[in-house]
């Protein structure tokens, strides 16, 4: 094991950091200070990068002429090289829903490559397989995420959903709202833990149903059986944008709470977007063409990849969004302005 530490006549840190047995080790020597301060110092340091408590313990030798103290920092995660720099950064834990395909499968590709750690559930392929219209695959899968990650995360992702093609439409309910609401629910405490960030998946057709309509209020209320019942008299249009308002409208009523609690909250409302759910409704009969038509309205031009949607995301979760919080970012190319050009 390497040991990293302070030149005695400089002061100049030299060596690195390194990882073992769940804790990171950091020996420092300068006899020029005294031995407490120096290690408050990075301990603070590292508490303050990281945004999280840390259990600290404290020893010292000397060998070859210089004083080495070690500072043992609990509840950290592994070190990972960036390539680029040889430098070491710290790899974060995540978990998301919808891992598998679309945005989810791209955002959970970008912080693979990052060096994170990414617990997916999904119902076809993922670590977790779990049906999330039902309240027993919702608490499947809050039960493998907290199984795999109890010492918390550093993010959580409910990216799951359903289009407006989807049948029947209370499934689309279930999915897009519920099993957020009850996912995110029951994974509060891990992100917690780490004081990391929860975010959603809203819409830009979300603005296009209104908070008071029947639809969202019944979503709002917690109400699932009565929710079901009012969309499937209505339309796929209604139940994905009304799924995709209320879950919106749930998140801003929670913002205050769950930062207190140490946890973002935010959501990104993604516009047209090429995945495997859009060509489904491309290729729908009723609402295949107006999907197109709204397309070649986009003032930027054209239709979202994944990743130019995973890329916005990805920044939400990081540290460098540590002061965003309660916010709903558009990401569809100027449609919503275009729409709702007072209101924001």
């Amino acid at each position: 094991m390497s040991v990293a530490g302070w030149d005695k006549a400089g002061g100049v840190y030299y060596g690195r950091p390194v990882f073992a047995q769940g804790a990171i080790l950091l020996a420092v020597a300068d006899p020029a200070n005294p031995p407490s301060g120096g290690l408050l110092a990075i301990a603070w340091r590292f508490s303050n990068l990281v945004r999280r408590p840390l259990t600290l313990s404290v020893g010292w030798f000397g060998r070859n002429s210089r004083v080495y103290g070690m500072l043992f920092l609990s509840e950290l995660t592994p070190l990972k090289s960036d390539q680029a720099t040889g430098a070491k950064r710290i790899m974060g834990i995540y978990a998301m829903t919808g891992g598998a395909t679309g945005i989810g499968a791209e955002l959970k590709r970008q912080l693979v490559d990052r060096g994170h750690q990414v617990i997916s559930v999904d119902i076809v392929e993922g670590d977790i397989i779990a049906d999330l219209s039902t309240v027993e695959g919702r608490q499947a899968a809050i039960d493998g995420v907290r199984q795999r990650a109890p010492d918390g995360l550093d993010g959580f992702i409910p990216c799951a959903g359903l289009p407006p093609v989807a049948k029947p439409l209370s499934l689309i309910a279930r999915v897009n709202y519920f099993g957020v609401v009850a996912t995110v629910a029951g994974l509060r405490d891990l992100v917690a833990k780490k004081r990391g960030s929860i975010l959603l998946v809203a819409s830009n057709s979300a603005p296009m149903i209104t908070t008071d309509d029947s639809f969202v209020q019944a979503c709002l209320s917690g109400d699932e059986a009565a929710a079901c019942a009012d969309i499937e008299a209505r339309d796929g249009h209604t139940a994905y944008a009304g799924s995709k308002r209320a879950i919106t409208v749930w998140m801003r009523r929670n913002v205050v709470e769950y930062a207190s609690a140490g946890v973002r909250l935010n959501a990104v409302a993604p516009g047209i977007t090429m995945t495997p759910l859009a060509e489904q409704v491309l290729a729908d009969e009723e609402l295949g063409q107006a999907m197109k038509d709204f397309g070649e309205m986009t003032p930027w031009g054209g239709t979202a990849a994944p990743a130019q949607i995973a890329n916005v995301m990805r920044f939400m979760l990081s540290e460098e969004a540590d002061f965003v919080c309660g916010s709903v970012v558009f990401v569809d190319g100027g449609s919503d302005a275009m729409m709702r050009t007072d209101d924001f």
